[in-house]
């Protein structure tokens, strides 16, 4: 048992002298859990709805529909898979490193199974007044979206939290 313990505080300080090296910074101090829970747990709002508005800009300047209801619709659903997919690691702030690396993967694999349902629930059970492509579309569009966002966003609660 406790070689185990020790063989996980070897690999968190190895981990932590790698993430040090590929910064090029000197210790970085740690940032409270409360705020990279915070910070983590606002990532799929503030992305999803930071691409919702983009396209409500860029969209009617092109002359192009904006498609309301389906983009709100594709939307919600992305929320709730993104709030999904980061909550192994709001929960697990202040573990081990690798612990948080886990979860990191874990929360792609959710995104990436979460939106695929979606995708099969619009496609089975929307509405007649849904554009079934177009919320398709939008679903992709924030599929990615929230890839980008909440890979930063894992990097960024691994690089300062307290392990």
């Amino acid at each position: 048992m406790q070689q185990v313990k020790a063989a996980r505080q070897i690999a968190n300080r190895s981990l932590r002298k790698a993430l040090i090296q590929m910064t090029d910074q000197a210790e970085i101090p740690p940032i409270p859990t409360s705020w990279l829970r915070l910070g983590l747990t606002i990532t799929p709002l503030v992305a999803t709805g930071a691409a919702m508005v983009l396209a409500m800009l860029v969209l009617p300047l092109l002359h192009r529909p904006l498609y309301m209801r389906e983009m709100l619709a594709a939307g919600l659903v992305s929320v709730v898979v993104g709030l999904l997919a980061v909550l192994p690691m709001v929960v697990l702030i202040g573990r081990s490193a690798i612990l948080l690396l886990r979860c990191a993967v874990l929360a792609n694999m959710t995104r990436l199974v979460g939106v695929a349902a979606g995708a099969i629930i619009v496609i089975v059970m929307a509405p007649a007044h849904l554009h079934k492509t177009v919320m398709l579309l939008w679903l992709a569009a924030f599929y990615f979206v929230l890839l980008i966002a909440e890979s930063v966003a894992s990097s960024w609660v691994i690089k300062h939290s307290k392990v």
